[in-house]
């Protein structure tokens, strides 16, 4: 079972419609410009489903100064900014806060191992509780909808949750339950939820109509996901499945490697950061496993943990610690920047540019990697990559503070 995924309940495998090995492309291909499309929200960590870190909004011309701004609260420790329409969301380390366009606090709580996934269509967002159910909450004022029960409870973390149209997709790794533990976690679970029009919610608050419509299991601490249309993409040791809703396993790609971070390009292509025979490299791959390119990497990636960023023109920016490095299309290395200061992290502007949060200070930078300074918080430290929001103003959060920055008016 360890290199094969198992129907959760059955222990039958699931065997892939496709298998392919991982090969390099007889000529490199010319990959098209991708669209930007429409949606102006930042709906996760990272952005969106394939964790490119690629907002749909360009960055407005001009000065820059705070609009408004809010303390946050002691030991929030933020992470990660998500926005949509008029609201935003700042996931802390544990703590999660609720804010209006304004910086205006509405509402507040506590994660347990997931992450915060803003659903703009139906205007709420999820994340993990603390007896390991998906809460979801409105996005208009926090306060709680609903939640749904997943297989094996809190000795699970919830790595990735996804929503499209009536299913939630949820990906868990086991964790450790305590020192004294006879069992030592070695699963990952994916489980898919059908919500049926027709909510039913018991007096506790549950979703009694959600229904588990397929699970799968597979004997690993290690499965990287992300999904591009309706296909998640998950990377383990040696091999990476293309699965679909129903988590029927349509490709899966073979080879020798330890992925580290995976990202994904609008057209599915695959970038990942992986160990080969102990060497750090970034890796460019077609859904049909044709490699695109594998570029070695400095020894200072091996613990990187921020995915791929990618521009709609294919170029490609990895961000560790105080280090930014910058790839061509064709996996060349073109420039590279070391900061004084800890990279908080890094957004793909709509037109191609690359927004940093580096030290206490917001700077963009030029394909060429040349970079000026938009704005700095003096005698404070950006804590989470910066985002632009859909009227055109900038959202950063400093140790202390969430602020919004807008255009100096003329």
């Amino acid at each position: 079972m360890a290199d094969e995924f198992i129907r959760m309940f059955s222990d039958k495998a699931e065997t892939p419609v496709e298998t392919q090995l991982i090969k390099p492309v007889s000529a490199a291909p010319k990959l098209q410009n991708e669209t930007v499309g429409d949606n102006l929200n930042s709906s996760r960590p990272f952005v969106n489903e394939r964790l490119n870190s690629r907002l749909a909004q360009s960055l407005p011309v001009g000065d820059w100064v705070i609009r408004s701004s809010a303390s946050l609260e002691v030991g929030t420790r933020p992470k990660h900014i998500l926005h949509a329409f008029d609201r935003i969301i700042i996931q802390g380390d544990g703590p999660w806060q609720l804010f209006d366009k304004e910086c205006k606090l509405l509402a507040q709580g506590y994660i347990y191992g997931s992450d915060v996934v803003l659903d703009g269509e139906n205007k709420c967002f999820y994340l993990s509780d603390e007896i390991g159910m998906i809460k979801t909450y409105d996005l208009d004022n926090g306060n709680r909808l609903f939640s749904v029960s997943l297989v094996f409870g809190n000795s699970y973390k919830r790595s990735f949750i996804a929503r499209q149209n009536d299913r939630l997709m949820v990906v868990s790794t086991e964790r450790e339950m305590g020192r004294h533990s006879a069992e030592k976690p070695e699963d990952s679970t994916i489980e898919v939820l059908r919500f049926n029009e027709s909510q039913e919610i018991d007096r506790d608050g549950i979703l009694r109509s959600a229904r588990g419509i397929a699970r799968l299991k597979r004997k690993t601490l290690l499965l990287l996901s992300a999904l591009y249309d309706e296909t998640l993409v998950v990377a383990t040791d040696n091999q990476i499945c293309l699965l679909d809703f129903d988590l029927q396993i349509k490709t899966a790609l073979s080879g020798k490697f330890t992925p580290l971070v995976i990202s994904l390009s609008d057209a599915g292509i695959i970038y990942l950061v992986l160990i080969d025979n102990g060497v750090p490299k970034l890796r460019a791959i077609k859904p049909n496993g044709e490699r695109i390119f594998s570029a070695e990497l400095p020894k200072e990636m091996l613990n990187i943990f921020y995915p791929p960023i990618i521009t709609y023109n294919h170029r490609v920016f990895l961000v560790k610690d105080n280090y930014l490095l910058a790839f061509a299309a064709n996996g060349r290395g073109i420039w590279e920047y070391k900061s004084d200061s800890p990279i908080a992290g890094a957004v793909i502007t709509a037109e191609n540019q690359l927004l940093i949060s580096d030290g206490s200070e917001l700077v963009v930078f030029e394909a060429n990697g040349r970079h000026r300074i938009l704005y700095e918080f003096k005698n404070e430290s950006l804590q989470t990559p910066p985002t632009i929001t859909s009227n055109g103003e900038l959202v950063v959060a400093t140790d202390k503070k969430l602020y919004c920055l807008a255009r100096r008016a003329n």
